[in-house]
């Protein structure tokens, strides 16, 4: 008796279609300021070596998955002013993303600001 060979999913569905080689992967999960040799080389070269912990800390932080995706957020949900309140008093009040506040609460904390 021969044995057919098991059909895979992509198969199975019909949903291979071609095969992408062209697309980079996801940025995630890495350190923004190790990643950027020039920076860490412009930092040392121009006397900055001081702040080389603090920016290793800072880039950590940065370049987590949810940091990026708050990025995302901030960017996909801009500021809203509020020119006058439901009474017809003038607020001029902005309305931020909640997301736009944790990306201000990381840079302040690690001193970009």
């Amino acid at each position: 008796m021969e044995m057919t060979p098991p059909i895979r999913d992509d198969e199975r569905f019909l949903a291979s279609t071609h095969v992408v080689t062209n697309v980079g992967s996801e940025l995630a999960d890495f350190n923004l300021y190790r990643s950027d040799r020039a920076l860490v080389d412009a930092v040392r070269r121009e006397g900055a070596a001081w702040a080389d912990d603090a920016l290793e800390r800072f880039g950590a932080a940065i370049g987590r998955a949810e940091y990026i995706e708050l990025g995302a957020l901030a960017n996909r949900n801009p500021p809203e002013l509020d020119t006058h309140d439901r009474f017809g008093h003038r607020v001029d009040l902005v309305r931020f993303h909640p997301a736009y506040h944790a990306l201000m609460r990381t840079s302040i904390e690690h001193g970009v600001h």
